[in-house]
């Protein structure tokens, strides 16, 4: 689903009767619950997430994680939610990418660590 870009989900109960294959619960390494609505071991949420929007977050080109928005009310957002999800979603990944690249380039002690360069103890 988010392969494809973003997604909005006004309705998490109409999508899951249309896809009920997309939401998944691993239980343990050898079980996984197909059907999170017809697992009944877990009680129900006393406030149930009735819709949500989810952006794929991308640091050069490959996935780094999804951000997400979610209501407790259905068909809460918008066109103008989504987009303004996207926006920030780029600026997380650009920050995302931009540490990785800071981390990467970083300098490497090669001694002890310098004591000048630590905050002085209060």
């Amino acid at each position: 689903m988010l392969s494809r870009g973003p997604c909005s989900i006004p309705d998490i109960d109409a999508y899951l009767d249309a896809q009920p294959q997309r939401v998944r619960r691993l239980v343990s390494e050898t079980e996984v619950v197909l059907d999170v609505r017809a697992q009944e071991a877990l009680p129900p949420p006393p406030n149930p997430v009735l819709s949500m929007l989810l952006v794929p977050l991308k640091v050069q080109g490959e996935a780094a994680g999804v951000l997400s928005l979610q209501s407790h009310q259905t068909h809460a957002f918008d066109a103008t939610d989504l987009e303004f999800l996207e926006l920030l979603g780029q600026h997380v990944a650009i920050a995302l990418e931009n540490a990785a690249l800071r981390e990467a380039h970083a300098p490497q002690p090669d001694g002890p660590p310098d004591r000048a360069a630590q905050p002085p103890r209060l």
